[in-house]
């Protein structure tokens, strides 16, 4: 149910940006990227925005010198948000209330797929994004970390630049 109105604002949101001047073009429209190093630390955890092929994913890693760690965090563990640097369009993800709990081990991460869809990709307009993904959670204490990585919008396949 969750799950089903966090769509359903996700998509409320690409259709009010879809009703803007703004008209699609072409369906082979994509993000790609443009800085590869997006990647923060905090204390023993690191979350990054990875890439591969077309998709974007948040990792998290447990970097401490401790064999594990209890963590608490809600359904997701990421809220994504994706905000153009050329206009005021800006959608994102959100995070219901910290329900689980699991242990993380030195080394292991946790990786999830930043949820937007290639049609809704598709409905942005051409420019430059900053898509940002930050991992709520508690451990011991309440841990918000958030990596950052400029991406490009445009008509053609993903390219580094």
């Amino acid at each position: 149910m969750k799950l089903l109105k966090r769509q359903s604002a996700m998509f409320l949101i690409f259709f009010l940006a879809g009703c803007s001047d703004y008209q699609s073009a072409n369906s082979n429209e994509s993000i790609s990227e443009i800085n590869n190093h997006a990647t923060n630390r905090e204390g023993d955890f690191a979350v990054e925005i990875i890439q591969e092929n077309e998709q974007f994913y948040g990792r998290l890693t447990y970097e401490g010198e401790e064999s594990e760690v209890q963590i608490s965090h809600g359904s997701t563990i990421f809220m994504f948000q994706l905000s153009s640097l050329e206009n005021d369009l800006e959608t994102g993800t959100v995070i219901d209330t910290l329900s689980q709990q699991r242990v993380m081990n030195a080394g292991e991460t946790i990786t999830e797929e930043v949820p937007f869809s290639e049609m809704e990709i598709e409905e942005l307009p051409e420019g430059e994004y900053e898509l940002t993904a930050t991992a709520n959670f508690t451990a011991g204490e309440s841990k918000e970390i958030e990596a950052v990585k400029r991406v490009h919008k445009e008509e053609t396949v993903l390219h580094d630049h």
